[in-house]
């Protein structure tokens, strides 16, 4: 038994929406939805009869949100007008980047680029730092763990 004009229209769709890494987990998807079963050799077939082949995403930077962006101007703007001048505004933030985004193949169709978001490669670090705006002072210190 094999998947009929519409199952097959809904499978490509499907495949298109969510990235399977191994064949065995297509399988297991068509199984439980069409109750049709397909060996690993049938569905890599099938795979390719229907135009996916096995390959890396598409790396493209992570792009901002404009209205958390926006957002967050409109705050800062009104915190500046409501701190007296002697007041010390602070940013500060502790962080522990690994950078470095693990792209795999996984069963894309063929000729369609699938984007993900990635960023530079670094190896890990942890640091908590601060800057003070009045007059751009940078804190910053390397630490063992960061955790709260």
């Amino acid at each position: 038994m094999s998947l009929n004009g519409q199952q097959t229209q809904a499978l490509e769709q499907h495949l298109q929406e969510k990235t399977y890494l191994k064949v065995s987990d297509i399988c297991g998807y068509v199984a439980q939805t069409w109750q049709v079963v397909y060996t690993v050799p049938g569905m890599t077939k099938w795979l390719q009869a229907h135009g996916f082949r096995y390959k890396q995403p598409k790396a493209t930077p992570a792009k901002a949100d404009i209205r958390q962006q926006e957002a967050f101007i409109e705050t800062y703007l009104k915190l500046l007008e409501d701190t007296p001048a002697h007041d010390p505004i602070l940013f500060i933030d502790a962080v522990h980047p690994t950078m470095a985004t693990k792209i795999r193949c996984g069963w894309i169709k063929k000729g369609v680029d699938k984007p993900i978001a990635s960023t530079a490669s670094r190896t890990r670090v942890n640091i908590i730092g601060a800057i003070e705006l009045n007059t751009m002072t940078v804190t910053s210190e390397f630490v063992e763990t960061v955790n709260a």
